[in-house]
C-alpha cells in the first residue's frame, strides 16, 4: 500500500480562499480538492498534446490541398488569359 506524502505548499490567500469555496460545494476535503485538481491538468495536458498532435496532421494535410489548389487554379489561369486574347481580337 502506498502512502501519502505530506507537502507544505505557499499559495495566495486569494487561491486558498477560492479552492476553500470550491471543496465546500464538492465536499471534498482541502487536500482532496487539491489534488483533484493537479490530477486534472495532468490528464488535460495529455488530452491536449494529442489534440495537438491531430492538428498538426490536419495542417500538413490542409497545406498539401492548398499546393494541388494552387497548382490547378495556376494552370486555369494560362488557358483563361489565352482565352482573353483571342477575344479581344
Amino acid at each position: 500500500m502506498s502512502e501519502d506524502l505530506h507537502t507544505r505548499v505557499r499559495m495566495p490567500q486569494a487561491l486558498h480562499d477560492k479552492i476553500e469555496a470550491v471543496r465546500r460545494d464538492t465536499g471534498r476535503s482541502f487536500t482532496a480538492e487539491v489534488v483533484a485538481r493537479l490530477e486534472r491538468t495532468f490528464t488535460e495536458d495529455a488530452v491536449k498534446g494529442s489534440e495537438l498532435d491531430a492538428l498538426r496532421a490536419s495542417l500538413r494535410w490542409l497545406e498539401g490541398r492548398l499546393l494541388t489548389l494552387e497548382s490547378k487554379v495556376n494552370g486555369l489561369e494560362n488557358p483563361l488569359s489565352n482565352a482573353e486574347r483571342l477575344l479581344k481580337l
